[in-house]
């Protein structure tokens, strides 16, 4: 299948959320994992910046969007692909960031005929700058705008409770173990395609999609449930901590005073 499994010499590149700045050839697998590094380096510079412009989020999102515009010169300048460069995908985070903080604010501009112009047009955009390579930084914008209100709108339509039922239950189920299907897929093909090429490629697949499945389960709880429970308590002493202590009145089942 010419996929090599030799490991990469840079190991501390991936250690430290790098891997998309080694343009070693090494094992297929882990070629997957540079878009995991483009997403940490985005939420680094996320947080950072989100101590200065607490009140304003969305200064954020248009400056993010904005820097996505200059990753042609960047890439020209540094040597670095356009494909592994963090700046273009700043505008697909950015506008993800910022749909999902209207959605959590219920924005008023958020309602199903705004979502659904906004996805046409921002789809259209897309379609016709795709012919072009120079208007790659806004069919990047103009896609993640289609997909942030498509997106939205689906979300809006589902959350009707007379929809509710036109949507599978395995769908909830199966989006749990979405991380460990992309983070896995690389080893399960890399693998598969070494001990089973030349097969039937509808029964390879197959295998491969029930291979990677089981291990995705597996691992999520195992280690990912684990660590999105941390989240959670993260949230309550956040939460907890930022709520006025409040002395409770005693009850006959608690005798001393509850502070809230």
């Amino acid at each position: 299948m010419g996929r090599t499994v030799s490991l990469p010499e840079n190991k501390w590149m991936y250690w430290t959320f790098l891997s998309n700045f080694d343009p070693q050839d090494h094992i297929f697998a882990l070629k997957f994992l540079w878009s995991i590094s483009v997403e940490e380096q985005f939420y680094v510079l996320f947080i950072a910046l989100s101590y200065f412009f607490r009140k304003n989020i969305y200064v954020i999102v248009v400056g993010l969007v904005s820097l996505s515009f200059w990753s042609p010169y960047v890439s020209q300048i540094s040597g670095i692909s356009d494909y592994h460069n963090p700046l273009t995908y700043f505008a697909h985070f950015g506008i993800g960031m910022g749909a999902a903080k209207m959605y959590f604010d219920r924005n008023r501009l958020l309602n199903n005929i705004n979502l659904l112009i906004a996805s046409m047009l921002s789809g259209g955009v897309a379609l016709v700058s795709f012919r072009y390579a120079a208007f790659d930084p806004i069919l990047n914008t103009s896609f993640a705008v289609f997909a942030a209100s498509f997106l939205l709108l689906t979300i809006y339509v589902f959350e009707q409770k007379r929809n509710r039922k036109l949507l599978p239950a395995f769908t909830e189920i199966l989006g749990r173990y979405t991380y460990g299907l992309y983070v896995y897929s690389g080893f399960v093909l890399t693998f598969a395609g070494i001990f089973l090429s030349g097969r039937n490629n509808y029964l390879v697949f197959l295998f491969e999609f029930v291979i990677l499945l089981v291990i995705s389960v597996i691992s999520y709880h195992l280690f990912e449930k684990r660590f999105l429970e941390l989240k959670d308590v993260v949230y309550y002493k956040r939460w907890n901590r930022s709520k006025r202590s409040v002395a409770v009145p005693s009850m006959e089942l608690a005798p001393a005073t509850i502070s809230l």
